[in-house]
């Protein structure tokens, strides 16, 4: 009886061990990749199915020959060839595609030795995958990263002669329309005697027609500051940008008794040009949009926020942002020009909006976006239209 106990022993043990053979054969054939393994003599001891199928063979046939018999190619690459050596001397080597391909393929190798407890080698198990989807998104991506910078570098050609024209426009048109203004009131104070009330009203037309003309030039001379090969980035004291453009506007708000209150503002990271710019376009359109017939105050405020607490989708919320508001004490804006009030295209169909500029909204969100920012405009039932602008915190 216990001879028979022993028989039933040794029959379950050879049966886990065949089950488990059977378990770690069907794994092997499972992989993607190719696993073959070979010994001393560069025999081949073991392969799975995948591999047989790349090289069209079955793999009782491969097994027992040496692997420049049973895979043409493979052992005749010089760096395959050096990573067998190396392995057999008991070291893993990786080949890259760069070097390990053959056959019109593109394969990364991976030869690991397989040691005994004494550091012996007693084969090698080579892992072969086929990256040839890879290299060629690679080689997509490449292709579209050349289109790309093909593309910028037009782009940024177009650009620079857009600025150029804009910078012609603006200043050679400003001489013949200061020469219309002039001319027209000349003929008013020379001819005013001879001349009817409707010729006086035509000719004053004329001028006001010609000092819109000369807005729109300056405006579109200002187009230039947005070049980004002239944003220089240094340490800017806000207060004193304000300053700047309060000179810059001193006429309008002596004659139209603006009263402009600001608290303390803080020193940010930006252009100086770009944000004399921003803080003029700002102040400027709240007071060409000011329709009350009470004295305009104009209020600009700063805080820092989280990004999490701003609730706009183009705020990072792990970063923290200055805040800049301009407000005035106007009449609440009309809805439906808030949403596109940054948008250019909008005044291309809209050439005449609500008060303000065609250009400066749009500068201004432009500039915004260079510091890597960003401004919205809110409307308020006791201050009308309130700009925001967010500078994110380093």
């Amino acid at each position: 009886m216990e001879n028979i106990g022993s028989e039933g022993n040794i029959q379950d043990v050879v049966q886990q061990l065949s089950a488990r053979a059977t378990i770690a054969e069907q794994l092997n054939d499972a992989s993607i990749d190719q696993i073959i393994a070979f010994d001393h003599h560069q025999t081949i001891i073991s392969c799975n199915k995948t591999c047989a199928n790349k090289w069209n063979v079955e793999k009782d046939t491969i097994i027992g020959k040496t692997i420049t018999e049973a895979l043409p190619g493979f052992a005749e690459n010089q760096e395959i060839r050096k990573a067998i050596r190396s392995a057999l001397s008991g070291f893993k080597v990786f080949v890259p595609h760069e070097s390990g391909s053959y056959n019109g393929a593109y394969y990364e190798h991976h030869f690991i030795p397989l040691k005994q407890e004494d550091d012996t080698v007693t084969a090698v198990l080579v892992v072969i995958h086929d990256v040839a989807h890879r290299i060629k998104a690679e080689n997509e991506l490449q292709r579209l990263n050349k289109e790309l910078l093909a593309k910028h570098s037009e782009l940024k050609e177009l650009n620079k002669e857009i600025l150029a024209f804009a910078h012609i426009a603006g200043n050679d048109l400003k001489l013949p329309l200061r020469k219309i203004y002039s001319f027209a009131e000349i003929i008013i104070q020379d001819e005013g005697a001879s001349l009817t009330t409707r010729a006086k009203s035509y000719c004053r037309k004329i001028q006001s027609a010609a000092q819109k003309m000369g807005l729109l030039t300056d405006e579109i001379g200002s187009l230039s500051i947005i070049d980004p090969e002239t944003f220089k980035q240094e340490e800017i004291d806000l207060n004193l940008v304000l300053q700047v453009v309060k000179s810059q506007i001193k006429n309008q708000i002596i004659n139209k008794g603006i009263t402009i209150e600001a608290q303390s503002l803080p020193r940010i990271s930006g252009s100086r040009a770009h944000l004399e710019k921003l803080f003029y376009s700002i102040i400027n359109n709240i007071i060409r949009s000011h329709t009350g017939d009470w004295p305009l105050i104009i209020r600009i405020t700063s805080d820092v926020v989280e990004g999490k607490d701003v609730g706009h989708s183009v705020a990072y919320e792990h970063k923290r942002y200055q805040v800049l508001q301009f407000s005035g004490n106007d009449r609440i804006a009309d809805a439906a020009i808030i949403p596109n009030m940054f948008s250019l295209c909008n005044y291309i169909s809209n050439p005449h909006p609500q008060g303000g500029s065609s250009i400066e909204l749009p500068m201004s969100k432009k500039i915004c976006e260079m510091h890597d920012g960003y401004i919205i405009a809110e409307n308020s039932q006791d201050t009308g239209v309130i700009f925001s602008c967010y500078f994110p915190i380093a």
